[in-house]
């Protein structure tokens, strides 16, 4: 199994791969999963297991991320839900389908991801994100 961590922007706008990589010190690439402008994060091409860390555990219902991306992810969430007035945030294995989801703050999104707290098979929106 494969791990997508994406982001989706709220609304389509001219944010580059390029752009969110260099503003996170992530690799970012397009995807059309979970839907079209999604942008997939990982510290190399392909998907986002390189972000976990060596204890994860995929049944565990929280992620358990390298601490050295935390910092890097969340620079990324933050520039695109600032460039495209909100954002949706999820990590999924491919193929499984989010189990719940919850409307907060680009502030709780981002202590979130630092305190190295992101649900498994969850859902986050922020502002204008649907």
């Amino acid at each position: 199994m494969c791990l997508e961590l994406v982001a989706i922007p709220a609304e389509a706008s001219q944010l580059s791969t390029r752009a969110v990589a260099d503003a996170s010190g992530l690799t970012v690439t397009s995807s059309d999963r979970p839907s079209k402008g999604a942008l997939q994060f990982g510290q190399d091409r392909g998907c986002s297991c390189s972000l976990l860390a060596d204890e994860a555990d995929w049944s565990h219902p929280v992620w358990a991320l390298d601490p050295r991306v935390l910092e890097g992810l969340a620079r990324a969430v933050e520039f695109i839900a600032g460039r495209a007035k909100g954002v949706r945030f999820q990590a999924l294995w491919v193929g499984e389908t989010a189990e719940s989801h919850e409307r907060i703050s680009l502030e709780e999104l981002l202590r979130t991801i630092r305190a190295n707290a992101v649900r498994n098979k969850h859902v986050y929106l922020v502002g204008g994100a649907g």
